[in-house]
């Protein structure tokens, strides 16, 4: 099976695929960076209805553009929703506003008498440090740029959460929900050349993201 930079191979299973044997409504939003060698590899082909978001490591929150983060493939647009480029909505506005206007969407159109599964993948906190002004000026006593960026940007995620975590509410749907809140690696506090600051802080344990030290694995997260 196909593996390594193509993806999760394609012979193991994902979660979508057995929550939708169960009967379950399957829909994703975001970041997927887990394959696209082949359809089998997308989202789509792991069970998910549909998918809204990107497929590589992380995009320009405004334009959707790989670059100037080049990766392999070159300086490309990274949008779809489910079947093809997103173009009519491409560097319309901020990802996570795109991102969260999706997931929101999703929610409105469900039937609340039917299971679902939804996986919601934000873009933050992931480099590049890009936030809307008026988020970072709520952060100006900081004075280090990166960490103020850092500081908005983990702002903006939590209002995120709170929008979604509403509107299940508001579906009548929170009661009976299981929501799962989590991060896939420590924080980042390296500099790196084509990238920048991480500006995070893991203190006190040792490391952050790209190394095996437990500020780099221990990752925050809850359950509700």
């Amino acid at each position: 099976p196909d593996g390594g930079f193509s993806g999760i191979p394609r012979n193991m299973t994902g979660i979508a695929e057995k929550m939708r044997m169960a009967g379950y409504r399957t829909h994703m939003t975001g970041k997927w960076d887990a394959g696209m060698a082949s359809w089998e590899h997308t989202p789509m082909g792991r069970g998910y209805e549909t998918f809204f978001g990107y497929y590589h490591h992380a995009v320009d929150y405004y334009t959707q553009r790989l670059s100037p983060w080049p990766d392999v493939c070159g300086d490309l647009i990274d949008l779809w929703n489910t079947t093809g480029p997103a173009r009519d909505v491409n560097g319309t506005a901020y990802i996570e506003e795109l991102f969260t206007a999706n997931t929101l969407g999703i929610l409105d159109r469900h039937d609340p008498a039917e299971p679902l599964f939804l996986f919601h993948s934000f873009h933050l906190m992931h480099t590049p440090l890009q936030i809307p002004e008026a988020w970072e000026q709520k952060f100006a006593f900081l004075g280090n740029p990166a960490q103020r960026k850092y500081a908005a940007m983990t702002n903006y995620m939590d209002d995120a959460l709170g929008k979604i975590v509403q509107r299940f509410k508001d579906k009548g749907m929170w009661d009976n929900t299981l929501m799962v809140v989590s991060s896939d690696n420590g924080g980042p506090t390296y500099h790196l050349p084509t990238i920048g600051y991480g500006a995070a802080n893991n203190a006190p344990l040792k490391g952050s993201k790209l190394s095996d030290w437990e500020g780099g694995i221990r990752v925050n997260a809850f359950v509700s």
